[in-house]
């Protein structure tokens, strides 16, 4: 092989290369705009996540704080209940059976399930 032919070759050689970098080059720049368009989304995504999350702490504080007065109102509900049944359905002594006779019930029973107060009663025969 002559010198002439060996550049010719090598310069070939050459040429392909550059095609070949130019090519990866090319290629390398379509992955980092494609990885640009992720990053903007997940950066988004990210932002959406952080207002999610601080409505659901809102919500969720919302909800504690709306069962806690449930429960106060049932508690309240039940020991309003409670001194009725005690005071007024059920006196002590010699009122009891007065109470029984005008009202013609007999040995009420109370029970209390979730807060609330349910009494049981039977008629006089």
């Amino acid at each position: 092989m002559t010198k002439s032919r060996a550049s010719e070759a090598a310069a070939q050689e050459l040429e392909a290369l550059k095609l070949d970098m130019e090519q990866v080059n090319n290629r390398t720049e379509e992955i980092g705009t494609k990885l640009d368009g992720f990053e903007g989304k997940i950066s988004s995504l990210a932002d959406q996540m952080s207002r999610l999350e601080a409505l659901l702490m809102e919500n969720r504080g919302r909800t504690a704080a709306r069962e806690d007065e449930d429960s106060r109102t049932a508690a309240a509900a039940a020991q309003d209940n409670r001194g009725m049944t005690e005071n007024t359905l059920m006196p002590e002594g010699d009122n009891k059976g007065m109470t029984e006779s005008m009202t013609g019930v007999h040995f009420p029973e109370v029970i209390e399930t979730m807060g609330l107060t349910v009494m049981l009663t039977s008629t006089s025969p």
